[in-house]
């Protein structure tokens, strides 16, 4: 093998950015400077559509590098939550009158409360903690 070969291949395995002109792994689906996407999500392709969708999330949530995308969690998920603290809070108050239903509302509402409150939380800690470490 020449040295010309092995001077290429990390070349060749990275992928630039059309948004920004970042380098990214070739298996990369959003940059990782920018995030922008590298394809479009399909809806040919309900698996892949489905993929690429929790791949914008993933780097939404892990390394929100705008305010503009906290906003947009918070605008898309906080009412999610909300409605997911009343209904835990109707659950609670049900159970008295009839605790199986009030059982089954606790049980769809706090799991909703956990996974949409977690996904807040994280996306805006993540935005702090990379605004105070880049500063």
């Amino acid at each position: 093998m020449s040295n010309d070969s092995d001077d290429d291949l990390p070349r060749r395995r990275m992928a630039v950015c059309p948004h920004c002109g970042g380098q990214n792994a070739m298996t990369a689906t959003v940059c990782r400077h920018c995030m922008g996407l590298f394809m479009t999500i399909s809806n040919t392709d309900p698996k892949g559509s489905i993929w690429s969708q929790g791949d914008v999330y993933a780097c939404m949530v892990n390394n929100p590098r705008k305010l503009k995308v906290v906003i947009v969690m918070w605008l898309w998920w906080g009412p999610w939550v909300l409605l997911s603290a009343i209904g835990c809070v109707v659950a609670v108050i049900a159970m008295f009158e009839d605790w199986l239903a009030g059982l089954a509302t606790l049980l769809f509402s706090a799991p909703c409360l956990w996974l949409f409150g977690t996904m807040l939380y994280r996306t805006t800690r993540n935005y702090f903690r990379h605004r105070n470490t880049s500063s």
